[in-house]
C-alpha cells in the first residue's frame, strides 16, 4: 500500500491536485513511519519538504530537508544524500 501512497503523491502533484497531494502526503508519512522502511521515511518527509517550498515556507523547507537527510542517513539508506542534493 505504501508504494502506491509514494506515486499517488506525485501523480496528484504532477496533477495540480494539491488539497488531495496535502492529504496523500499525510497518509503516505504516517504509513512510512508505521512500516520503517528507510526509503519511503525519507521520502514522505521529503516530500513534506517539497510542499513547504512550494509555499514558499523556505525555513520549514530546509528543516524538513535536513530532517530527511539525518532519517536517512540513520536508516542507512542509500538515496539520503542525493534526495538531500535535490
Amino acid at each position: 500500500m505504501t508504494y502506491a501512497n509514494f506515486w499517488r503523491v506525485y501523480a496528484l502533484v504532477e496533477l495540480g491536485d494539491m488539497p488531495a497531494f496535502d492529504t496523500e502526503i499525510d497518509t503516505f508519512a504516517r504509513l512510512a513511519e508505521e512500516l520503517q522502511i528507510p526509503f519511503l521515511v525519507v521520502m514522505a518527509t521529503g516530500s513534506r519538504a517539497m510542499r513547504a517550498l512550494m509555499q514558499g515556507r523556505f525555513a520549514d523547507s530546509e528543516r524538513l530537508a535536513q530532517e530527511a537527510l539525518v532519517v536517512g542517513q540513520r536508516m542507512q539508506a542509500d538515496n539520503a544524500e542525493g534526495i538531500f542534493g535535490l
